[in-house]
């Protein structure tokens, strides 16, 4: 839901966090058995990211810049990504309650992507249709939204306009004492993967990924004082080698102002950091 597009930047719930030259990419993780617990209530901050630069982190090359426009009312305006030269620019329009009705995607000439976001009586979004078009032809794609009876979001699934709306793709959520516990992935109605959550304090830990043939393919863990400090992927099937890495750093206004990511090899964007300006 591109609502909530910088929700994670502009929601920022944590501490800065120190590196050193330990380990496989440059930070100490003593704690990878993901016994790193948040020890109190997370904190919210809710200011407006003004802009967001990538750099690569060995030349301190600019690879992406993203500026962040808002109407009067506090709610997303636009947002203008610009790569080597070529901007893309997401425009966001909402109706009189507050809602993200339509949302407009364009590359210069290349591409216009128009979304339409509707939504239930009770202001819950059930529905996501995208037209892309270029020059050459056009497409639609629709995503529906289903919630189970408590209100909790149990189900999107992905239709074919041009194959009987045959169903593509879903994802179905179970829960467990009122958090997301399970997600279920499929591609043409066959399981794909599974995902598992774990929590302290109500807070997500841990992240499960399993293959259709139940085989651990990877987990994440997270690790947190009263923000979210550091982010470890990897430790494929049953070996416990961290292969992704993600470090915050924040300001004393407790604001994100640097994101660094450390991936591995395959990645365009190998070891990047995101530097964040707020209004």
């Amino acid at each position: 839901m591109k609502k909530y597009i910088i929700s994670f930047c502009i929601s920022c719930l944590f501490i800065f966090i120190s590196c050193n030259e330990k380990n496989l990419i440059g930070l100490d993780y003593e704690e990878s058995n993901g016994e790193s617990y948040p020890i109190g209530p997370l904190r919210i901050i809710n200011s407006k990211i003004k802009k967001e630069r990538t750099y690569r982190l060995d030349s301190k090359e600019l690879l992406e810049e993203k500026k962040y426009e808002y109407y009067n009312n506090g709610a997303l305006k636009n947002i203008i990504r610009s790569v080597n030269g070529n901007n893309t620019v997401n425009d966001y329009y909402y109706d009189n309650n507050s809602n993200l009705i339509k949302e407009i995607v364009t590359e210069g000439m290349l591409y216009k992507d128009t979304i339409y976001y509707r939504y239930s009586l009770s202001k819950k979004l059930i529905q996501k249709e995208t037209i892309h078009t270029t020059p050459y032809f056009m497409l639609c794609d629709t995503v529906f939204f289903e919630y189970d009876f408590e209100g909790k979001f149990s189900e999107w699934y992905r239709r074919d306009p041009y194959d009987n709306y045959k169903t593509l793709t879903k994802e179905k959520n179970e829960y467990s004492n009122g958090l997301l516990s399970k997600t279920y992935a499929y591609i043409n109605n066959e399981l794909i993967r599974r995902y598992e959550y774990n929590y302290f304090n109500n807070i997500k830990t841990q992240l499960f990924i399993y293959v259709s043939s139940g085989l651990l393919e990877h987990k994440t863990i997270y690790y947190y004082h009263d923000r979210l400090l550091k982010k470890e992927k990897g430790f494929w099937g049953n070996s416990e080698e961290c292969t992704d890495q993600v470090i915050y750093e924040y300001n004393s206004n407790y604001e994100l102002t640097v994101k660094k990511v450390y991936e591995p090899p395959y990645s365009s964007y190998v070891h990047h950091e995101i530097h964040y300006e707020y209004y």
